[in-house]
């Protein structure tokens, strides 16, 4: 080496803290402690949430139950509802055969009487 020349090596900042003050790697854990409890939180709210999703879907499956059976209630009404129209279509035939069988009756009588006079 020749006189008046400084050799520098390249040394990172953090490489230098750690090397000068222990207590720096000591705050390093800390902050990584801290770290991995706030990851620990958050999976338990996770955890939380995902219990809340299944009672959600839960609810969901009862509720699509409760749509089937009223499905099915509507579906029985329909049918009870037909049921009745046959029924009042039965009955207007009657009604119709009836209105015949008088129109029949009168125009006997109207025939008796004409033949009677």
């Amino acid at each position: 080496m020749s006189v008046g020349t400084n050799v520098i090596r390249s040394v990172h900042p953090r490489e230098v803290m750690m090397k000068e003050d222990p207590m720096v790697i000591e705050e390093g854990l800390m902050v990584a402690k801290e770290g991995l409890v706030k990851i620990e939180e958050g999976l338990v709210k996770i955890e939380e949430g995902l219990g809340m999703i299944e009672e959600g879907l839960v609810k969901i499956e009862e509720g699509l139950v409760k749509i089937k059976e009223g499905l099915v209630k509507i579906e029985e009404g329909l049918g009870m509802i037909e049921e009745g129209l046959v029924k009042i279509e039965e009955g207007l035939v009657k009604i119709e055969e009836g209105l015949v069988k008088i129109e029949e009756d009168q125009k006997v009588a109207e025939d008796q009487k004409v033949a009677e006079d």
